[in-house]
């Protein structure tokens, strides 16, 4: 037992690897091109179908130019003050993804109801495709975001469901143009074109404000066409082209829209300066006009003289120099309040429409007004922690600071011109006072008319010019790219689900095949034999597709009754040395076809007219007797154990040549009895009346008893059945061999079956167990089986290929 211990597992292993073959398992698996074929079809089939229920979706986009620099400025007057006009850019794209944007852009729409036909699976968007439309009463309660059924009949009659209830069997029915109203809702359907809808389903949704500008700003993606490029890219996903293409024009229009109001706000706000400082003027001149008219007629005056008209030029020019000093002065002490109270700066004004024309400070009220304005639109988007309201504020600090320096130099020097033109007048006014009185009064009457008049006649320039800009203004952003409908869906992508689907209908299969050939451990081809063992193979049995195991009696001319036939004559040039006359059939595990090759080829030797015997000493199992359709109540166990004598357990059968002796009832020690004398004995008795003894053997794998009579063969047989012996199993025989165990052994491929069409060998299996609970004695009681058969089944389809193990 020490050395059969060894042999399971103790030793050190000198059996072959089987080595991979990639010839073998092509044309092993080549036969299975169905399957591929079939994979593909599926696979295309289930990517065909997902397409054709799954919702499409489009990506939608469009561009816009939007400089970083403000056209209307020369920005090389504050390149040199380091500011980061970069963040415009940044700011105005936060301001395209904003919620107020679009709410504005969604207000320009119709998207407040939308419409929907459902098919079993498939729910589709109809836009701009319906003959009708539902209006509905913003003034009135309704159910936002409530989906509707609406069932048309005959005449473009419908009825009215919330989606998801049941239809009643009479609805109410409705006409168009009419209200549908109670305390929750009120709509009505009106037609924008006849169309006869009888029969049709539809549906339709009212949409919360809020609720549509999520979803919309939800799919809005707004970023920079590329690096270093002021191009901003809008992209809407949507599974409505049409509706995204309007949606996104719609959002650009109103965006430049929102650019040229900020845009005009100023010259308005000049213009609206100027016009209550003109009706103020306008006033004023006619209460002059008034009063020197009057001066005329009572003091009787008609005209000034040389003198006067040369003294009220020279009093005018002063005079109005003056005057517009004062007012640039007082301008610039209010402008100067505001930008150190940080109130108003907004509506500061332009120092040019007061006549002061300094670049530099001109520059900076331009840029810290439009800043301002700029700053007030982001807070209608954006919060102040947002870090481009801070960048502006930022921006803001330093042009203030700037620009409070220049307007305080602009003021002294402003002071010191108002003190020159005031020392001039002072001595106009002193040949003034030699003039007659009337013609005094008169000039002094026609000098604050003269004043009046000339700074309304500036600020008239001024409007015009103001008018003038805002006519010609434009907004600095310009559409590249509008959008428009895409050629394709982004999602699904057809092209790449189809290439995915017919690579995963070809990896599936070889992923099969793979898996397959990594754990399916079992043997298939005779070169896997030779791999694994240098055990030769004798011969290979095909199957049997008969119910008896009697196969070379039943058909003796059969396919199966040949492959003995050329099983016998290998047997007959094995050993040169000595006819073989004790033949011990054996296998590795159960199930493999001991019984029937033991009983076929005992069968086959006496067919050739030698006088055979069948011994059957799987005494645990025993089987061969139902075979034969005969009894176990005697057998070797009864000879063995004393019973009967040993002509008594040998059995006569209806076939000449053949006799048989079963194993008799089960023992509770059949390996103790098969090493006992009288297994000697018998042995020696058989091989001196017969000429063929057939041995059929528990199996080696599994128990000992077969080491025991290994003395007895000439020549062992070890089964191995097609697609059903381990290939692990064949690994100890070489160490049997090596070690002398077992001589003089040759392996039979048993129950081979062909794939060229038809295949033979046998419908045969085992289910190996013991039970020790029978005593000696007689009765139809002993004997059993390894294995319960199965029905035959001649299939030789694809499917019963892929399960075959």
């Amino acid at each position: 037992m020490e050395d059969f211990e060894d042999l399971f597992g103790q030793g050190e292993s000198k059996t072959k690897t089987a080595a991979f073959n990639p010839k073998e398992v092509v044309f092993k698996y080549i036969r299975l091109w169905p399957l591929f074929i079939i994979s593909i079809f599926m696979l295309l089939l289930t990517v065909y179908i997902y397409h054709r229920y799954t919702t499409e979706k489009f990506s939608v986009s469009n561009t816009i130019l939007i400089p970083e620099q403000n056209r209307d400025i020369d920005q090389s007057i504050l390149a040199q003050f380091s500011f980061d006009f970069g963040a415009v850019f940044l700011n105005e794209i936060e301001i395209l993804k904003s919620k107020p944007l679009t709410r504005d852009a969604l207000d320009s729409l119709n998207f407040d109801v939308s419409y929907y036909s459902k098919g079993r699976i498939k729910t589709i968007e109809e836009y701009r495709t319906l003959p009708f439309v539902i209006h509905y009463d913003k003034s009135h309660p309704q159910p936002y975001d409530q989906e509707w059924r609406l069932t048309f009949y005959e005449g473009n009659q419908f009825s009215v469901s919330k989606a998801g209830e049941e239809v009643q069997e009479s609805p109410i029915r409705f006409r168009p143009d009419g209200w549908i109203e109670s305390s929750q809702y009120r709509f009505k359907l009106e037609f924008k074109n006849y169309t006869d809808l009888a029969g049709k389903t539809y549906y339709f949704k009212i949409h919360s404000t809020e609720n549509l500008i999520d979803s919309f700003q939800s799919r809005l993606n707004v970023t920079y066409l590329k690096a270093f490029s002021s191009i901003a890219v809008l992209t809407l996903t949507t599974d409505v082209p049409q509706k995204g293409v309007d949606f996104l024009n719609k959002l650009l229009e109103v965006y430049q829209k929102r650019e040229l109001a900020l845009k005009n706000s100023k010259a308005e706000k000049t213009i609206e300066f100027i016009d209550s400082q003109m009706d103020t003027l306008e006033g004023q001149l006619a209460t002059l006009s008034e009063e020197r008219s009057k001066y005329r007629i009572d003091n009787r005056f008609l005209d000034l003289g040389s003198k006067g008209t040369e003294l009220l030029s020279k009093i005018n020019e002063s005079d109005f120099e003056i005057r517009k000093l004062e007012r640039q002065v007082e301008f610039l002490n209010e402008s100067l309040n505001k930008i150190e109270s940080n109130d108003g700066l907004q509506d500061l004004i332009s120092p040019s429409l007061y006549g002061i024309e300094d670049v530099y400070m001109n520059q900076f009220t331009d840029q810290i007004s439009e800043l301002t304005l700029e700053r007030s639109g982001l807070l209608q988007y954006l919060e102040p922690y947002n870090s481009a309201i801070q960048t502006l504020d930022e921006q803001i600090n330093q042009v203030k600071r700037n620009l409070k320096s220049y307007v305080k130099l602009k003021i002294e020097e402003l002071e010191g011109q108002l003190k020159a033109y005031q020392d001039e007048n002072k001595l106009v006014e002193s040949d003034f006072k030699d003039y007659p009185v009337i013609e005094q009064g008169y000039l002094e009457i026609e000098r604050r008319f003269n004043i009046v008049n000339g700074i309304y006649t500036n600020l008239l320039q001024r409007r015009q010019e103001a008018a003038i800009v805002s006519a010609s203004n434009v907004a600095n952003s310009e559409v590249v790219d509008p959008a428009v409908l895409p050629s394709k869906p982004f999602f699904p992508n057809y092209q790449l689900n189809y290439l995915v689907g017919g690579a995963l209908g070809l990896i599936l299969p070889l992923l099969f095949i793979v898996i397959r050939e990594l754990t399916f451990n079992r043997i298939e081809t005779r070169g896997q034999i030779e791999r694994i063992t240098s055990i030769p193979i004798i011969g290979v049995i095909g199957h049997n597709e008969q119910k008896s195991n009697l196969a070379i009696f039943d058909k003796p001319k059969s396919i199966i009754a040949e492959t003995f036939r050329s099983l016998r004559s290998n047997l007959q040039y094995f050993s040169s040395e000595k006819e073989l006359q004790t033949i011990l059939v054996t296998s590795g595990s159960s199930g493999e076809g001991k019984s029937f090759c033991s009983t076929n080829l005992a069968s086959i030797m006496a067919i050739s007219g030698k006088k055979t015997v069948l011994l059957g000493l799987d005494l645990r199992k025993p089987k061969l007797f139902d075979d034969f359709g005969l009894t176990n109540d005697i057998g070797v166990s009864n000879y063995l154990g004393g019973f009967v004598e040993m002509e008594d357990i040998i059995i006569h059968t209806e076939f000449n040549n053949l006799d048989v002796i079963f194993g008799g009832p089960v023992p509770p020690n059949p390996a103790e009895l098969l090493m006992g004398q009288k297994m000697e004995k018998l042995m020696a008795y058989l091989k001196s009346k017969y000429e063929i003894i057939i041995i059929d053997t528990p199996p080696i794998g599994i128990v000992s008893d077969t080491f025991n009579l290994l003395k007895y063969a000439d020549i062992s047989l070890y089964l191995v059945r097609h697609l059903y012996t381990q290939q692990d199993s064949l690994k100890p025989l070489n160490e049997y061999v090596e070690k002398g165990i077992i001589k003089n052994m040759a392996l039979i491929l048993n129950d081979f079956k062909s794939r060229t069409g038809y295949g033979y060998g046998y419908n045969y299996g085992y289910g190996y167990g013991y039970g020790y609970g029978y005593g000696y004695g007689y009765g139809n009681q002993y004997g059993g089986g390894y294995y319960e058969e199965s029905p035959n089944s001649k299939s030789k389809g694809l499917i019963k290929r892929l399960t075959k193990k």
